[in-house]
């Protein structure tokens, strides 16, 4: 006689029961890697640097305070503390003491340069009498009765004044020169005691009475017209004082007689 089959359901095999029971439960669980402990350092007002095993450090932005698992340690720390554990980091070095030089000097250029480079200016010298005019000047002589000799022209071709203000006036003449580009113009200068006669009949009240003149001095002139007109006579009044020749108070505007060609000499 037969035994009769086991009808039961044969076993199932190992696939079926994974399928049966699910894809998690067919999973592996993940292991927790055994490479060892990661540091974390934390700065509080910036990012952290994370120290690895490999000895490489990375910037990456975790907030202070943040928690990791068990095989995290969480460490804050200063920053001086960070920047010791950076490497090759470059050292700051103090910048060099400014010293200043006083004796250099500032050219217009911005430009140092030495004061011995710097050209110095001679004092002017005096200017050198007139030729005939390097003469010593005597007095006791009248109006109108000075000597030839104590006379002479303050450049060449003009009239004759005292010997002793005939430099101050070529130095007003060279001045005006180099401003105009000719020399000054003059109609008179010394008068003796005889032209004075005539100059007063010939002019009237314009001309002093003969003996008391300044021109009998010798330490008068008269401009051409075209040397004390417009600017001319203005550069005159505002250059020729300085030299010691002025128009006086009586000939200019307002006063006694209005002559603004006579100038007169203030060295004597």
């Amino acid at each position: 006689m037969k035994h009769a089959r086991d009808t039961a359901a044969p076993a199932p095999s190992r696939r079926t029961r994974q399928a049966t029971r699910g894809r998690h439960f067919a999973e592996k669980p993940r292991r927790r890697s055994t490479a060892g402990p990661r540091v974390t350092l934390s700065v509080t007002a910036a990012a952290a640097l994370v120290l690895t095993t490999g000895g490489t450090y990375l910037a990456e932005a975790e907030p202070a305070g943040t928690t990791t698992d068990a095989d995290t340690t969480t460490r804050t720390v200063s920053s001086a503390a960070v920047r010791a554990a950076v490497p090759d980091r470059p050292a700051v070095e103090d910048p060099p003491a400014v010293t200043v030089d006083r004796s250099l000097g500032v050219s217009r250029s911005d430009e140092r340069l030495p004061r011995t480079d710097r050209a110095i200016q001679p004092a002017p010298e005096a200017p050198e009498n007139p030729p005939g005019c390097d003469v010593e000047v005597t007095t006791g002589w009248s109006n109108g009765r000075i000597p030839r000799d104590q006379l002479c022209a303050p450049w060449p071709g003009t009239v004759l004044v005292r010997a002793d203000v005939a430099r101050s006036l070529a130095e007003l003449n060279e001045l005006y020169t180099a401003r105009f580009g000719e020399p000054m113009c003059l109609t008179d200068g010394y008068r003796s005691y005889e032209l004075q006669v005539a100059t007063k009949a010939a002019k009237g009240y314009l001309a002093a009475t003969p003996g008391t003149s300044n021109h009998g001095w010798g330490l008068a002139v008269d401009l051409c017209p075209e040397t004390y007109a417009g600017d001319r006579w203005a550069w005159l009044d505002a250059n020729a004082p300085a030299l010691g020749w002025v128009n006086p108070a009586w000939a200019r505007p307002g006063g006694s007689k209005y002559e603004p060609w006579h100038w007169e000499s203030t060295e004597v």
